[in-house]
């Protein structure tokens, strides 16, 4: 089986946290990337050598990028949970 490094956005929401075991699970190496930082202790990931985080908006495209490097997968998760205003909050960012 080959093993991939994959960086999984939203990695702290109900899915995200997941969809990182599951990762973790089958050998994969996760960078976990979110908007909010959360005590690794709180996270299934917690003490795994496979996993690193980075606090990261990926409305900036820039800070991403930098995040991606290295990365032969991508889960994108990082949504806005309960928008205000779904036309205009989330079709604008």
């Amino acid at each position: 089986t080959h093993t991939m490094r994959i960086a999984i956005t939203g990695c702290n929401g109900s899915v995200g946290k997941r969809i990182v075991s599951c990762a973790l699970k089958d050998g994969h190496s996760v960078i976990g990337i979110d908007i909010v930082h959360v005590p690794l202790d709180n996270h299934p990931a917690c003490g795994d050598p496979n996993f690193s985080f980075r606090v990261a908006d990926c409305r900036d495209f820039n800070v991403v990028l930098e995040a991606l490097q290295g990365c032969e997968g991508v889960v994108h998760l990082a949504a806005h949970r309960s928008p205000g205003d779904y036309l205009v909050q989330t079709h604008n960012e």
